[in-house]
């Protein structure tokens, strides 16, 4: 027979309330906005500065291998150095590179900068799923474990929403496709501050001082490794191309094929 003694409710304390907010704020503008956005700008980026489809791919890969670089090393270096400095640091290169790539017309300068906005998106967002956990209460860990991806899909809603009434615009010769960057520049950078003010690990966390090669000789470690690559697999397939779209679609909104000025001939 079941108990009748009612379940006493784990309470959450406001300090736990506020890191999963942060943590879903990390969420929508390292992944939302500079992960998601990414695909639905890059054929206007390529258009705009002119890229073969080659040129375009190597972008695209440098923003990947700096997302993969940061993944791998964000929750090493929040492990030492605690997750407010890393994430905090991680979105502010991030918001360099997005505001960079608004500006730049050159392709190696672009490659370099969205390999920054990889890599910040990467270090910033793995600590920042983990730290909500250490916060909240047993019973309330899985909820706490859902807030950053919270922050994604809303993030993904106010892209989907967001873009096409930015790429439509050209102000002071910059096309829609710059003000995006900018725009998800500015956001990594609201992101980072209050990351640096708010973020922080439980006084009762301890550091990391076991020698990560340990990690490499797990089993389970090498297992959740498979699940997880195939997820991402799965979704980042999905995001690589969802936003190649034919000409004269909805998306474009007008001419959104500008970026500088071109010379004539």
């Amino acid at each position: 027979m079941p108990s009748a003694e009612p379940v006493a409710r784990e309470s959450v304390s406001l300090d736990a309330w506020v890191i999963g907010l942060v943590s879903a704020l990390v969420g929508l503008t390292a992944l939302g906005f500079g992960r998601f956005a990414y695909a639905l700008l890059l054929p206007l980026m390529r258009e705009g500065l002119d890229l073969s489809y080659t040129q375009a791919g190597f972008i695209s890969s440098a923003n990947l291998f700096g997302f993969l670089t940061g993944a791998l090393l964000g929750g090493s270096l929040a492990g030492v150095f605690g997750a407010r400095p890393v994430v905090g640091t991680a979105l502010a290169l991030a918001a360099l590179g997005a505001i960079t790539t608004a500006s730049s017309h050159a392709v190696a300068l672009v490659a370099l900068a969205q390999g920054l906005v990889g890599f910040g998106a990467g270090a910033g967002l793995v600590p920042a799923q983990n730290v909500p956990l250490a916060w909240f209460p047993p019973g309330r860990r899985g909820f706490a474990s859902g807030l950053p991806s919270a922050g994604i899909g809303v993030g993904l809603v106010v892209t989907g929403l967001g873009l096409p009434v930015l790429l439509p615009l050209h102000v002071l010769g910059f096309a829609g496709w710059r003000l995006a960057w900018a725009t998800i520049g500015i956001a990594l950078l609201i992101g980072s501050g209050f990351s640096f003010w708010l973020l922080r690990d439980p006084p009762s966390l301890a550091r990391e001082t076991e020698p990560i090669r340990r990690a490499f000789f797990a089993p389970g470690i090498w297992h959740l490794c498979l699940v997880y690559f195939f997820f991402g697999f799965s979704y980042l397939s999905y995001v690589a191309f969802f936003g190649h779209t034919p000409r004269g679609t909805i998306l474009r909104g007008g001419d959104t094929s500008g970026g500088f000025p071109r010379a004539a001939g």
